[in-house]
């Protein structure tokens, strides 16, 4: 009795060589696939590990930061900063007119300085019969007696060979409250009666100059 006998007597149901065929032909298929599955999930593992590797091997490294010395350390304490300020406005200085500087308060520097801003005009005359000294004292008075408040009336230089004096002169027309002023410069010979003038005359208005002009001179030279 053959094996096929031998599983029908006892019960055993009895499979073709067709079906073991059959069989052989689906079981194959699927374990090349199982197979081809896990090589392809080992071969991505794999990769994904190699790319992060590669990825850190690029990054520079980080310097762990060390408190090398007391600049770079953290100061426990804030320290105290100084606010930021505005910078200091400047007063705004007033301007002063020709109107501020009033006979009585008139020094020689302010006189100097208004009188150069001002229109001015100058004349220079010769005056005999009296020597400097003497014309100084005369010119003096005549300033007071036309109104002029004397704001200097010295002598430069006083030599045996030269003698000059300046006078100057400040006032304020009653009328129209313009300023006014003089300068005149004597330049003579000591114990000679013969001494030269020049006269220069600064005002507010420019018409009021020529006649001043020729009013001192011929109190001057009379």
């Amino acid at each position: 009795m053959n094996v096929e006998g031998v599983h029908r007597e006892i019960g055993i149901p009895v499979v073709g060589q067709d079906t073991m065929l059959m069989q052989s032909m689906f079981t194959v298929p699927f374990a090349l696939v199982a197979m081809f599955l896990l090589i392809l999930i080992c071969y991505l593992l794999c990769s994904d590990s190699s790319g992060r590797k590669l990825e850190e091997a690029r990054k520079p490294p980080v310097r762990e930061k060390t408190w090398g010395s007391e600049e770079e350390r953290p100061d426990p304490t804030p320290r105290y900063t100084e606010p930021i300020r505005d910078p200091p406005v400047a007063a705004a200085v007033p301007t002063r007119t020709v109107g501020d500087f009033k006979p009585e308060r008139m020094d020689p520097v302010l006189f100097e300085q208004l009188l150069d801003d001002m229109t001015s005009s100058a004349f220079t005359f010769e005056v005999e019969g009296w020597d400097t000294m003497e014309l100084k004292a005369r010119i003096d008075k005549i300033l007071q007696e036309a109104g002029f408040t004397l704001v200097r009336s010295i002598v430069e230089e006083a030599t045996s060979e030269r003698v000059e004096v300046k006078i100057g002169g400040w006032t304020r027309q009653v009328s129209t409250d313009k300023g006014l002023g003089v300068r005149i410069t004597l330049k003579g010979v000591p114990d000679r009666d013969r001494v030269f003038c020049h006269m220069t005359v600064s005002a507010e208005q420019r018409r009021i100059i020529l006649p001043t002009i020729n009013h001192l001179r011929k109190k001057i030279i009379s």
